[in-house]
């Protein structure tokens, strides 16, 4: 079970939401209980995602204070495609 964890929690990170709902559907199949699969795996590859998301846009912030706006748009884009 828990290779099929990974596979869920990186689809999710990742943004690939066909692969997350074949792994959901698994896990459905495999009669795990859908309370359990969102406390733990849902709710922390989410909170995943918002971490990396602040991490991007803190570093966007700090690009532009400095001055160097090409690179803080660079990493606001990366903030919203990486996820």
């Amino acid at each position: 079970m828990e290779k099929l964890e990974m596979e869920l929690f990186s689809a999710i990170v990742d943004g690939d939401p066909d692969k997350a709902v074949s792994a959901a559907t698994k896990f459905v199949e495999l009669g795990y209980d859908a309370q359990r699969l969102v406390t733990e795996i849902l709710v922390p590859a989410m909170r995943r995602v918002g971490e990396l998301f602040e991490r991007y846009y803190r570093e966007a912030l700090r690009l532009a204070e400095e001055g160097d706006t090409r690179q803080a748009g660079e990493k606001i884009w990366e903030a919203a495609t990486a996820l």
